[in-house]
């Protein structure tokens, strides 16, 4: 199949250097397995197919070669790696609210969408590509690991989730269960279920100004 440049693309630049660099990772060598020009990184990067962009996901789990590595990543949150979007919803007042803003600058920006259903005794978040169904496992569960993250940072709260699900066979997630506080499950999707009290839990980050600046 042709890798030519076609619709939906990717942008890959800065934080993809600084998280190669952190895991210890040579981008050349990452970018050259993945059958990638080694300056792509170069600058402030690139757009590029989404192919491609699965396929510098899938190189780097090869080439980490760790088991952990998506709770590695999801924990990761730092200013060089995030862009507006993160720190608009950072100021939101929950996580149901926080969730939704970054659904929509998904759904407004990339190929990929986090789908949220607010529900009365939960909140389901499902992270999802738009073109075709197979996210690779490191990609989604360092979605799912961030989401976490995020909620434990922004309410100083240890947040444990209801249920955790990902579309692959479960094996090897003891880590993943114990940093969690849950099982990790075969589902449909990647998804994060929150109780309705830990979803609606106050977020000390809330700043109704800053919002309005983003």
């Amino acid at each position: 199949m042709s890798r030519a440049a076609t619709a939906p693309t990717v942008h890959v630049g800065k934080a993809w250097r600084l998280i190669l660099s952190d895991l210890g990772l040579s981008s050349h060598v990452v970018l050259r397995g993945a059958g990638l020009p080694a300056g792509l990184l170069d600058g402030d990067g690139t757009r590029i197919p989404l192919v491609d962009f699965y396929a510098i996901w899938e190189t780097m789990a090869r080439e980490a070669n760790d088991p952990e590595l998506a709770l590695k990543l999801g924990q990761v949150v730092s200013v060089e790696l995030f862009d507006p979007a993160f720190f608009a919803a950072m100021c939101s007042p929950d996580m149901n609210t926080a969730a939704r803003r970054l659904g929509e600058f998904k759904r407004l920006v990339g190929a990929f969408s986090l789908d949220v259903e607010i529900l009365n005794d939960v909140t389901n978040i499902s992270y999802n590509c738009k073109y075709r169904p197979d996210v690779p496992l490191t990609m989604g569960l360092a979605e799912i690991v961030f989401l976490v993250s995020f909620a434990r940072r922004a309410t100083r709260q240890s947040i444990t989730p209801a249920r955790v699900t990902v579309p692959f066979e479960v094996t090897d997630f003891e880590a993943y269960g114990a940093w969690f506080g849950c099982s990790v499950s075969k589902g449909k999707s990647f998804t994060l279920t929150l109780s309705a009290d830990d979803a609606r839990r106050p977020f000390l980050t809330h700043d109704d100004k800053m919002w309005e600046f983003f």
